[in-house]
């Protein structure tokens, strides 16, 4: 399997239909796993990888920013970083004391003003060993900051030659539009794409996700095909809930907490027929929904942990779900 190069957006950039999520990078995904992904990665012409200055920081005893200095290690010692594009996301929330459960470490208010912007940028420059960034995407906002300094400062590093485009993640889309009318307004590029939390399970009323109000709902749907803004959806298999679910694999509590819902149940069944009736994983579906028409590019960010977790996910890049599925998929979980 040779994987397919896109466009992303207006960026200019070639990534791949799907990005590999470094989010386990060197905490629950242990080096030897990670390096075996991303040779494989490598191997079948996967060249779009996410990660994070914060990724796995909320573990304790774990070196700091590991997913960014694990993919710097390997790309240093393949000599391949220009073969790459890299999304590299700073400015979140920093980590007073990690816990172990990225949810309730006590942290910082993300720096999203000029001098913490460019110290993210110049820290995952370090740790990645590249002298530039393909996305530098601010992973959280500060409402207290104006979009005005912020995309000017983020625009003063593109022409500064060390991020080629800039995007945000976990933005409301009431700041989004903010920052989308000033960059329209004074002639910026403003953000080339959203990374945003999106899966085919709806979020429960109790999830932590939907309280944050910053993931795909029917506003920020809008506002994409509005725009015609790109989206990163992070979290696209949905924390294999589904794909557990139908192989009567267990279920941790807290992703009940976020998943559990007749409407989810409902689903579950119409994936285990289709599933069945095709013979393809749960998995594949799940994936393969964001992989519809939308009126805008989405481009899924898939963790794994095995290489046969991601060729079911990337079985979904050649896959057509049966017409009477999508449509009962549809009555229950509209796009």
């Amino acid at each position: 399997m040779e994987l397919e190069r896109v466009k992303l957006g207006q960026t200019g950039l070639d990534v791949n239909r799907i990005c590999l999520g470094g989010g386990s990078f060197g905490g629950s995904t242990p080096l030897g796993q990670v390096t075996t992904q991303l040779d494989h990665w490598r191997s079948i012409g996967g060249i779009f990888i996410d990660t994070a200055v914060m990724y796995c920081d909320w573990l304790i005893g774990i070196e700091p920013s590991s997913s960014m200095h694990i993919l710097g290690r390997w790309m240093k010692h393949h000599g391949c970083r220009k073969e790459l594009t890299i999304s590299a996301k700073g400015c979140d929330a920093k980590i007073i004391r990690p816990t172990g459960i990225n949810n309730t470490c006590p942290k910082e208010d993300p720096k999203l003003h000029r001098d913490g912007i460019i110290s993210e940028i110049e820290r995952s420059m370090e740790y990645l060993q590249t002298d530039y960034l393909d996305i530098f995407t601010l992973h959280a906002d500060n409402e207290s900051v104006e979009v005005g300094e912020i995309l000017e400062t983020l625009e003063s590093q593109v022409k500064r030659g060390v991020i080629r485009a800039y995007g945000c993640s976990n933005w409301r889309i009431d700041r989004q539009r903010a920052a989308y009318e000033y960059a329209k307004t004074h002639g910026l590029t403003g953000f080339l794409v959203d990374q945003i939390s999106w899966c085919l399970n709806l979020y429960s009323e109790n999830s932590f996700v939907r309280k944050r109000d910053a993931h795909m709902d029917d506003r920020a749907y809008a506002f994409h095909r509005e725009t015609g803004i790109p989206a990163m959806a992070y979290g696209a298999n949905g924390r294999a809930y589904f794909h557990r679910l139908a192989n009567n694999m267990p279920i941790p509590d807290s992703e009940h907490t976020e998943y559990r819902c007749a409407t989810n149940d409902a689903i579950l069944e119409v994936l285990k027929e289709a599933a069945a009736a095709t013979g393809v994983e749960v998995n594949t579906i799940v994936i393969n929904y964001l992989l519809w028409e939308h009126g805008f590019q989405v481009i899924p960010i898939i963790g794994i942990k095995t290489i046969r977790e991601l060729e079911i996910a990337l079985a979904a890049l050649d896959f057509t779900l049966p017409e009477e599925y999508k449509k009962r998929i549809l009555e229950l979980r509209p796009l």
